[in-house]
């Protein structure tokens, strides 16, 4: 796939099928999105594009926001849903257009639209005054197509980025799993630590939680972790440590059954299962203790996880 950064390259020769959306997370509803706007380029020989923005959180149109999913996530997850255009052009660059010059200037004129593929939930322009039925009457004399695909619910309500990050929030890493279609998850570098877990008899990797993206609660979850293209099972403590004085967030992860020195490393964790709240102990052995007893669990979580998996797949 490739990727489009600036607003002057945003020129195509060729005709084009275009979603056009923030694209946070990828999730389900994403995903019927761009898959329906891949089998209706390929019918009409269609290039199929996305058309999203670049956002710093910092100066976010929306208050209290926060990534879902990492630049370099999101890309390769667009790529494999088969989108071989995305033109990502600062979020400053589309904010000031209007919906008309949108449509006429950007997806006519310059980008060579044929079809945009949208959610019911489709906004665009200046304030977000386009919607799908705009984008009809003024597409529509252009040559543009417009094809709605509708939300993808989940336990009555559509699913959505919002409704996703405040499911992290609460803690609850199955339901935005579902959600998503896949475990959230994010990449960071090992970084060196104060190795108080190897002296405890724990040995762990300490990640920082990358700026900018959605916090989970703090607490303890069942996690996997690839390193060098290999999987490992894991318990993570996301959170500030309280018992030993920390104050900056960071994910501390056991491997479980496993030890070595992974110090520079490019680790992705995925948060599996939430276990329990972060909390501070009355002493390190206190906290050795509750370690252990989150390590037995872990083990035993993934035990009845493999074996439901097994039943289901000897039953299907």
């Amino acid at each position: 796939m490739r990727v489009v950064s600036e607003m002057k390259q945003l020129n195509s020769a060729e005709r084009t099928a275009l979603a056009i959306g923030f694209f946070d997370g990828v999730h389900l509803g994403h995903q019927a999105v761009l898959r329906e706007l891949v089998r209706l380029a390929a019918g009409r020989h269609l290039t199929p594009c996305a058309l999203t923005f670049d956002v710093n959180p910092k100066t976010a149109p929306k208050p209290n926001f926060s990534f879902l999913t990492q630049r370099e996530e999101q890309e390769r997850l667009l790529g494999e849903l088969g989108v071989e255009i995305l033109y990502r052009p600062p979020f400053e660059s589309l904010s000031g257009l209007s919906p008309e010059d949108t449509v006429r200037e950007l997806l006519a004129r310059r980008l060579r639209t044929a079809l945009v593929v949208a959610g019911e939930d489709l906004h665009f322009g200046k304030d977000a005054a386009g919607d799908a039925g705009l984008l009809h009457r003024l597409g529509g004399p252009l040559g543009i197509e417009t094809v709605q695909v509708p939300v993808v619910p989940y336990q009555g309500s559509p699913i959505s980025s919002t409704r996703i990050r405040q499911e992290l929030r609460r803690g609850r890493a199955e339901e935005a799993c579902v959600m998503l279609g896949r475990p959230f998850a994010f990449s960071a570098p090992v970084a060196d630590g104060a190795h108080l877990g190897r002296t405890m008899g724990f040995p762990t990797i300490n990640q920082p939680i990358p700026a900018g993206l959605t916090l989970p609660a703090f607490g303890v979850y069942n996690t996997r972790v690839e390193m060098n293209g290999r999987l490992f099972r894991g318990v993570t403590n996301v959170g500030i440590k309280p018992t030993v004085g920390g104050h900056v967030p960071l994910a501390e992860t056991n491997l479980l059954g496993v030890s070595g020195n992974y110090y520079g490393l490019e680790a992705r964790l995925e948060l599996l299962h939430f276990v329990r709240p972060e909390r501070e102990f009355a002493s390190l052995t206190e906290l050795a203790a509750q370690i252990d007893a989150d390590r037995r669990n872990a083990e035993a979580w993934f035990a009845a996880s493999e074996a439901a998996q097994t039943e289901f797949f000897k039953k299907n």
